[in-house]
């Protein structure tokens, strides 16, 4: 009986926190899922980038099966997954003055990929 009133709280506050997100930024939502259509519809590439867990994220939307196929993950030394030690290693790595500037000039994103 416990478990499932733990769970339930759980996901009300799953839900509160997607309504929050919904009312809040609904038009930020569809405003990157826009541009994400009109790059595809041009034949650019998409590139995802994420460091500490959000690299997990970033993972997920190039590799999972099924996913948009036009992805590339944009992979940054140190900073991607859970391959540093120790661990909050990548999470300061993100913020390094400089980083994406590097990143950028030395990866395939240009204007106009997306």
């Amino acid at each position: 009986m416990g478990e499932s009133k733990l769970a339930g709280q759980f996901f009300d506050a799953a839900i509160g926190l997607l309504q929050e997100v919904r009312d809040g930024d609904s038009a930020e939502i569809a405003a990157a899922g826009e541009a994400i259509a009109e790059a595809v519809a041009n034949g650019n590439r998409l590139f995802a980038f994420g460091a500490g867990h959000s690299s997990l994220a970033a993972q997920d939307v190039v590799y999972r099966a099924g996913g948009l196929a036009l992805m590339n993950l944009l992979a940054v030394p140190g900073v991607v997954g859970v391959d540093v030690m120790p661990a909050t290693l990548g999470s300061a790595l993100e913020r390094v003055d400089g980083l994406a500037g590097a990143v950028l000039d030395s990866s395939p994103p240009r204007p106009g990929t997306s």
